[in-house]
This record gives structure tokens, sequence and C-alpha cells, in this order.
């Protein structure tokens, strides 16, 4: 990424908005100029795993409530 594109990272922008690095109206003109690509949009599905500790651990969990009836 090139230097000048990360002044209005989304990660920053707050923290630049703050300290004054530049005005709302400069986020604005900026965002105004980016190109809408909205039609070029392509629909995906996303799919979940489980998470570590329940793939790992859940054998675990099952046997404590076990011991714990």
């Amino acid at each position: 990424m090139i230097r000048k594109d990360m002044r209005y990272d989304t990660r920053t922008v707050k923290h630049r908005l703050r300290r004054g690095e530049y005005a709302p109206a400069d986020l604005d003109s900026h965002l105004s100029e980016l190109p809408d690509e909205a039609e070029e949009f392509e629909e995906t599905t996303v799919q979940f795993s489980r998470s570590f500790e329940e793939r790992h651990y859940a054998a675990a969990t099952e046997t404590d409530e076990k011991k714990s009836d």
C-alpha cells in the first residue's frame, strides 16, 4: 500500500480526526472521490468453523460436565 493511502486507512481515521491531522470535510471529500464499485460485487457465503477450544477441548469439557453430575 502506498504511504499516501494510509492517511485515510479505516483503522486510523478516528484517531487522525481527533488529532486534527485533517478535517471531517477532507475525509468526506476523499470518500466522495472513490469510485462506486457496487455493480462489481460478488455474493459470497461465509461458513464459520468451530473455535480451537471447541475442536480440541470439547471432549474434556464433556467429561468435566459428566463428573459434576
